[in-house]
């Protein structure tokens, strides 16, 4: 509207802007630059640089407030203070436990990713130098978050966790985890999963005993949903790394852990796509038939019985098995099964 035809007294709307001062950072930002001047004037002192990376993290609440504590320097700052504190797990674990709040999504993953920078080199330090279980816990996670930041920042994140020895050390830490901290190998098998596509990490993992703990350790825990999935993970992402790799988890009884995991935790999206890729590699037409024939054996216990059928479920999960098993010779031999069932009373 022109402003010929304004009432007298109002403003102008296409002029009204001019003049008008830029306007101020949000006091959001003002905060964390405050944050992070504390965190540079006392980066030696640990528990000053916990409380101000606790402050940073509890700020995390959004993708616009995350996108601000990025641009703040205040993880760059946070950083530098876990080097200068670099004997000092409860700095590493407040520093991992803030940046886990802020990846609240993919775009906040992304935005804490590109202000690390690649400077992976503090994860390494700390997987090094730190046995505290809790430090180890979240410094996995972290990781296992960054690798998986959408591209480019994943892909860069996973080539610099290769060139430090990051994939050596988390491999390490699986060994040196007890059997019963599920949690703690659990997400160190997420993570790993990350790189196992890789022939060199798998084989590394297969050489230090990785999977055959991991496998081990799933047998005995079978309904424990997020080893489960890790696991299950972690062996679809190895199987990629070629047909050596296949050949040798293959060896370790993969298909029995795996099927019987699927057996135990039933209707889990998520855990029965992961063992559909992994048998879709680890297994034939030649395995098929095995279970099928297995199902036919005279005097065999009900628990043999319950295995062979896990596994022949399991199977059946690849496409390519499916037209064997609706021919008849699958399908015949369970409803053989089924009825040894119904005969003893089973329901």
């Amino acid at each position: 509207m022109s402003s010929v035809y304004l009432r007298h007294g109002q403003p102008n709307m296409a002029t009204s802007t001019q003049g008008r001062k830029p306007r101020g950072e949000s006091a959001n930002m003002k905060a964390l630059r405050d944050l992070k001047q504390g965190m540079d004037s006392n980066a030696k002192f640990g528990k000053m640089v916990m409380y101000s990376v606790e402050c940073m993290g509890r700020m995390a609440v959004d993708q616009v407030s995350v996108e601000e504590i990025a641009q703040s320097g205040c993880i760059q700052s946070a950083l530098t203070a876990c080097n200068q504190n670099a004997k000092t797990h409860q700095v590493q674990h407040a520093v991992n436990t803030a940046l886990l709040r802020a990846c609240r999504d993919d775009h906040c993953v992304n935005e804490v990713s590109k202000a690390i920078n690649c400077d992976f080199s503090w994860f390494a330090l700390s997987l090094s130098a730190h046995n505290d279980r809790d430090t180890t816990l979240s410094t996995t996670q972290l990781l296992g978050k960054l690798a998986r930041a959408p591209p480019p920042e994943g892909p860069r994140n996973i080539a610099e966790m290769k060139r430090l020895g990051i994939y050596d050390l988390l491999a390490q830490k699986v060994m040196e985890c007890p059997e019963d901290d599920l949690e703690l190998l659990a997400a160190l098998a997420d993570t790993l999963a990350t790189g196992a596509d890789d022939p060199v990490i798998a084989q590394m993992l297969i050489d230090k005993g990785v999977f055959q703990k991991l496998l081990n350790v799933l047998a005995k825990n079978p309904s424990n949903k997020p080893l489960a999935r890790a696991v299950a993970n972690l062996i679809a992402q190895a199987c990629l790394a070629g047909d050596n790799i296949v050949a040798q988890l293959k060896n370790m009884g993969a298909l029995g852990v795996l099927a019987k995991a699927l057996q135990a935790i039933p209707n889990d999206k998520e855990l029965t796509d992961a063992v559909a890729r992994a048998l879709a590699f680890l297994t034939d037409a030649n395995d098929l038939a095995q279970v099928v024939a297995s199902l036919s054996l005279p005097n065999q216990s009900w628990d043999a019985l319950c295995a062979a059928t896990a596994r022949l479920a399991a199977l059946t999960l690849v496409p390519a098995h499916l037209s064997y098993f609706k021919s008849g010779a699958g399908s015949d031999k369970l409803v053989q099964v089924l009825r040894q069932a119904l005969a003893a009373g089973f329901t």
